[in-house]
């Protein structure tokens, strides 16, 4: 029989007859123990064991973990978040970790790492947030929901030969996620420096920004904009990524008609993000393209629309604010209002930015 089917015909257990909840503390002659507070714990990957305190400290009060145990954590929102861990080479073989969590000890009959799988899925995981009981921030999934929690148990090898698969699957994903993102980060660094290399060559031709713009505005004020007329799009500074506009998720605000046409964005626009709770998104530009401009957005007074004059290409100016010399600028000229960075049209104005002839500027794009 495959291992597929053996696990579909295994009886389901309840895993208060597979586990031991929460085991007391056994005797140790350690001066010093092993102490992992929530921070410490990963979503079921390695834990942070650097933290030692002396054991008369801990043996009270806190819950008691051994190589080989496996615990989940059951408070919000960390239960939700995945924290948990499969206890190995702890130092001493043994921790003390935040009360935050459920300590459970296999039998001989459950494979830890087969526990540890289990208490990682979606069925687990999904019925234990309805299960949680306080107000708040303080709820828990209690004990009792785990021990009644049914187990698929087929015999103990099968248990290792379905754990040692989903190591050896989840290992490659990870291996492979862990190469893109490096991919990502080099890729992400070619394409600024390309952008850098452009634009320095276009040095000797920089002015203020504010002679090659017809409209330099900022948005419409208000977190809740009033009036009764056209229904439009008002884009925040966090719907955009690379500046391009995320249009899956858009903001329906309400505008009188007059608004609706003075601060609608048009192709060609560029929004820079003038204040923003991340200091990342200050001056990050956008560019209006086609598909944005047709769904008639608004745009708020967190953002700066330029309007780039008839010898300037937007998309080249879109480029030219992304470039480190720009950035360098932006970064000197922001000011500081109650901890936040903010910019201003005036200070957008005196940018210097590169400025050849747009024929040039065509092919710089």
């Amino acid at each position: 029989m495959s291992i597929q089917a053996e696990l579909l015909a295994a009886q389901q257990v309840p895993l208060r007859y597979l586990v031991r909840f929460n085991p007391r503390p056994t005797a140790t002659t350690s001066d010093e123990s092993c102490y992992l507070p929530m921070e410490a714990i990963s979503e079921f990957g390695a834990v942070d064991s650097s933290r030692m305190r002396p054991t008369p400290e801990l043996a009270q009060g806190y819950s008691f973990v051994a190589d080989g145990d496996v615990a989940y954590a059951k408070v919000t929102p960390c239960f939700e978040n995945g924290k948990g861990l499969r206890a190995a080479g702890l130092p001493g073989g043994h921790a003390f970790a935040t009360t935050e969590i459920t300590v459970m000890r296999p039998s001989s009959q459950l494979d830890s790492r087969y526990l540890a799988w289990i208490l990682q899925s979606e069925e687990f995981r999904a019925p234990g947030e309805a299960h949680m009981t306080g107000a708040g921030g303080l709820k828990r999934v209690p004990e009792s929901y785990a021990a009644r929690y049914r187990v698929p148990h087929p015999n103990i090898d099968v248990q290792r030969a379905i754990a040692d698969y989903l190591d050896r699957e989840t290992a490659q994903i990870d291996a492979f996620i862990a190469k893109n993102e490096e991919l990502i980060t080099l890729l992400t660094e070619r394409r600024a420096a390309v952008i850098d290399r452009a634009m320095d060559r276009l040095a000797s031709f920089k002015l203020k920004l504010k002679y090659r713009l017809t409209l330099n505005t900022g948005g419409v004020w208000g977190e809740d904009p009033t009036g009764v007329g056209d229904s439009v799009v008002l884009r925040s500074t966090e719907q955009t990524v690379d500046g391009k506009w995320r249009l899956s998720s858009p903001a329906e605000r309400s505008l009188s008609r007059q608004d609706a046409r003075r601060f609608r964005l048009h192709e060609g626009d560029l929004v820079v993000t003038k204040s923003s709770g991340s200091e990342a998104h200050i001056g990050k530009a956008t560019l209006v393209d086609a598909e944005v401009a047709g769904l008639a957005p608004a745009y708020s007074n967190f953002m700066q629309r330029l309007v780039p004059s008839g010898d300037m290409n937007s998309k080249f100016l879109w480029y030219a604010l992304r470039s480190r010399s720009v950035r360098d600028q932006l970064n000197l000229k922001t000011t500081s209002t109650t901890g936040l960075g903010n910019l201003n049209g005036g200070i957008l104005g005196e940018l210097l930015i590169p400025s050849p002839p747009i024929d040039e500027q065509a092919q710089t794009v």
